[in-house]
């Protein structure tokens, strides 16, 4: 049993280091988990606390909705449209195929038998 200590280190653990886990927590491995934490810590910290005011909402009765800020991506024409008839079409295996034979919808197209490349 080994244990990583120390405060000149970049990163301090706590714990004893048994079996791959002295392999693994390596002086470089914590130089890096350190960077990290130095880099997106707070930004960690702030998303965890948002975290944790929504699950008090949603506890008090809040509803999932969508984000307001998501509002004019979600009423542009490419959410509110359906699809056409060709998109629905082209989405759907020709009749009498089975759903997990791609190449049969592949060679249709190839063929021009798809109602699409109907010529009348």
């Amino acid at each position: 049993m080994s244990a990583i200590t120390g405060t000149n280190s970049a990163a301090d653990v706590r714990a004893p280091a048994e079996g791959r886990a002295a392999d693994v927590l390596t002086p470089e491995a914590l130089a890096f988990v350190a960077a990290l934490q130095r880099e997106f810590g707070p930004e960690r910290r702030c998303l965890l606390d948002a975290r944790i005011e929504r699950q008090a909402e949603l506890d008090a009765g809040a509803l999932p909705d969508f984000l307001a800020a998501t509002r004019e991506v979600r009423d542009t024409a490419a959410y509110t449209t359906p699809p056409s008839t060709v998109t629905l079409e082209l989405m759907l295996p020709p009749a009498g195929t089975w759903a997990f034979q791609t190449s049969s919808p592949v060679s249709a197209l190839r063929a021009n038998t798809h109602p699409l490349f109907d010529p009348t």
